[in-house]
């Protein structure tokens, strides 16, 4: 389920590649975001926003595994590449 592969994602003892094969998980059966729903409190979009916060400031991360990620969710979510980018920089931005 998405939220088991979200704890993966969060504990910071997970290893790089575990966290690849977590995202590789994600886009496989989580990877095509909703269409938003007018009126609606949050968003469908939320939840990938917080994975990318997540994999950005992630103890294990690297380039490559952030930028794979960002790659192939957009790829599948051409009308969100530019919120999917957004959140990467800002995500990266944020690391301590």
């Amino acid at each position: 389920s998405m939220e088991a592969l979200l704890k993966i994602l969060k504990d910071k003892t997970t290893s790089a590649e575990e966290l690849s094969s977590v995202l590789d998980l994600i886009i496989k059966f989580h990877g095509d975001i909703p269409k938003q729903h007018v009126g609606k409190k949050g968003t469908s979009f939320d939840p990938y926003i917080d994975i990318l916060f997540t994999i950005c400031r992630h103890p294990n991360t690297n380039k490559k595994i952030i930028t794979n990620f960002d790659s192939a969710l957009s790829k599948k979510n051409p009308n969100f590449a530019f919120g999917i980018s957004d959140a990467v920089s800002k995500g990266l931005a944020s690391r301590g």
